[in-house]
């Protein structure tokens, strides 16, 4: 209709967010390549005029979930650069927002590889970087750094997972209230520990377990432990045949319910 000479039915930025976003949404495994083609079209339409607006944020949201969502983590990292390289470039409204981010990270997360793990951490630290040099209230959430240290612990890398730990409460500490600590961040903790099977994941493991006590009497951790993390122990234990200590946790656990 629009090439008809209807005005009125020109493709605007909203329309093309919207069929990226169907992609993004598709069970389809390849539907990340027509995203990408699909903005490749949308970008030869703004060059040529018929778009009058470039793509903005939502727009390369969409693009980069969309590679994200079937394990293309290269091809979404790829996508919020060409985003920030956008928007440094003068168009103010492809600016990177957590979103932008926190798929990225996810993404490398669920690789469940050790480079998955470091890239998903380098993205974070990006997320920082980026948050400083334009001083945008941009700051990574308790989702974040609970998918960086779940991808450390699910490669056995339990020390890279608790150093993010650490990273986290001084984040909170320093103001940032979307970091605040959860069971879910020690709990990828101790499973990491769990995963090493080192002769000291056991002790590593209820150390984790004391410091989430010790946090939660201080009303600076919500939840308690529950009869899930308690297992984890207990099993993190009884994997390096420690069959005495597991019980002394399964007692601990008794009490503390």
């Amino acid at each position: 209709a629009f090439k008809q000479g209807n005005e009125s039915a020109r493709p605007n930025v909203f329309l093309w967010s919207t069929l990226l976003d169907a992609c993004s949404k598709s069970k389809n495994p390849d539907a990340w390549k027509v995203a990408e083609n699909l903005f490749a079209a949308m970008q030869k339409s703004h060059k040529n005029g018929i778009l009058k607006d470039p793509p903005n944020t939502i727009t390369y949201n969409s693009i980069i979930n969309a590679c994200a969502k079937p394990k293309q983590p290269q091809r979404a990292e790829l996508w919020l650069r060409e985003m920030y390289k956008d928007y440094k470039k003068g168009n103010v409204a492809a600016q990177p927002n957590e979103k932008s981010f926190s798929a990225v990270i996810d993404a490398w997360a669920k690789s469940e590889t050790e480079e998955g793990a470091e890239r998903s951490e380098k993205i974070l630290n990006d997320m920082i970087i980026y948050a400083k040099e334009t001083e945008l209230p941009v700051k990574p959430d308790a989702v974040s750094y609970n998918d960086v240290m779940i991808a450390y612990a699910r490669v056995g890398l339990p020390r890279k997972a608790e150093a993010v730990l650490q990273r986290q409460y001084g984040d909170f500490k320093a103001g940032n209230k979307r970091a605040a600590l959860d069971a879910q961040s020690f709990n990828a903790i101790i499973h990491g520990w769990a995963k090493a099977k080192e002769q000291i994941s056991g002790e590593r493991a209820e150390l984790v377990l004391n410091r989430m006590v010790e946090l939660h009497k201080q009303g600076i951790l919500k939840e308690r432990p529950n009869n899930y993390i308690y297992t984890t122990v207990i099993n993190t234990w009884a994997v390096v045949g420690k069959p005495d200590k597991a019980r002394q946790v399964f007692d601990r656990m008794l009490g503390d319910h």
